[in-house]
C-alpha cells in the first residue's frame, strides 16, 4: 500500500487508478479493501489526515438556526476512518417499499439484490445476527399496548448498533495494507471533470488540501462514500463543463 499526502501534491500531478473512491468511512474502505482483492487498483481519498486536526474538522461546523448545538457537539469526522470513529452505527434494513418503483422513479438495483448483502454488511459492522432485524423475533418482549399498535397495521422497524464504534482507521488498519491500494489523506474533493458535457460520466475528480496546489485523480470509476450529506453535497457541485451537479440533472 502506498501513502500519499495531499500537501505534498501539485497541479502537474495526475494519479490514475482502476477506482476512486471518496471517503475513508467504513463504506469506503470496505469497497476500496473489496476491490483491491479483486485485482483493481484503488485509491481511496480522504478529506482529512490520520489524525484529527482541527482546521479540518472546522470544515463541518454548521449553525442552528432550531434546536440549540451543545458545546463541542461533533456527529461527524473528518479524518481517517471518517465518523465510524465516533459511534457504533444505528442500522435498519430497507423495506422493500424503499426500492420499489415511485412516481416513474425505479432504483438501478432491486431489493432482492440488496438483501442478498445484508449478512455480509452485518459481519463487516458486528452487527447481531440479520434474523434480529425482523419484529416478530421481539414479539416476547412486547407489552400488551405495543402489540395492540401494531395488530392495527403498523409495520415496527427493528434497530440495531454495533457494540463499538468500528474504527477503521486505526494505527495499522489491515485493509490498507494490499499492494493494490493507495490512500490520499488532505485530499478534498472540489470537483469532477466529466465526458462530453453531459455530467453523465465522470473521467476525473480534481482535490487539493486546504493548504496546497490542486491535484487530479483519473479512474474508470467513482465511488462516492462520504455519508449521506457530504454525498449530496458533492453532487450537486456543478461539475466541469456543465451547468448542473451530477446528481442535479432534474434542478431538485
Amino acid at each position: 500500500m502506498t501513502r500519499l499526502d495531499g500537501r505534498s501534491l501539485g497541479g502537474r500531478d495526475r494519479l490514475r487508478a482502476d477506482v476512486c473512491v471518496i471517503g475513508s468511512g467504513i463504506a469506503g474502505t470496505t469497497v476500496a479493501r473489496r476491490l483491491a482483492e479483486a485485482g483493481l487498483d484503488t485509491i481511496v481519498l480522504e478529506a482529512g489526515d490520520v489524525r484529527p486536526d482541527a482546521a479540518t474538522q472546522a470544515l463541518y461546523d454548521i449553525d442552528s438556526t432550531g434546536y440549540p448545538v451543545r458545546p463541542d457537539f461533533m456527529s461527524r469526522a473528518r479524518y481517517l476512518g471518517g465518523s465510524c470513529n465516533l459511534w457504533a452505527g444505528r442500522s435498519m434494513m430497507l423495506d422493500r417499499d424503499d426500492l420499489d418503483r415511485h412516481a416513474g422513479f425505479e432504483w438501478p438495483i432491486s431489493y432482492d439484490e440488496v438483501a442478498r448483502y445484508y449478512p455480509a454488511a452485518g459481519d463487516v459492522l458486528e452487527l447481531p445476527a440479520p434474523a434480529l432485524f425482523d419484529a416478530g423475533a421481539h414479539a416476547a418482549e412486547m407489552t400488551a399496548s405495543e402489540r395492540a399498535l401494531f395488530a392495527d397495521g403498523l409495520a415496527p422497524t427493528v434497530a440495531l448498533w454495533a457494540r463499538r464504534p468500528k474504527r477503521v482507521g486505526g494505527r495499522d488498519p489491515d485493509w490498507l495494507r494490499h499492494r493494490r491500494l493507495r490512500l490520499a489523506t488532505n485530499a478534498n474533493v472540489i470537483g469532477f471533470d466529466i465526458v462530453d458535457g453531459t455530467a453523465a460520466r465522470v473521467h476525473a475528480v480534481r482535490a487539493r488540501a486546504l493548504e496546497g496546489e490542486e491535484f487530479r485523480v483519473e479512474a474508470d470509476r467513482f465511488v462516492l462514500a462520504c455519508g449521506g450529506i457530504e454525498n449530496a453535497r458533492l453532487l450537486l457541485i456543478p461539475a466541469d463543463g456543465s451547468e448542473v451537479g451530477l446528481g442535479n440533472r432534474y434542478d431538485q
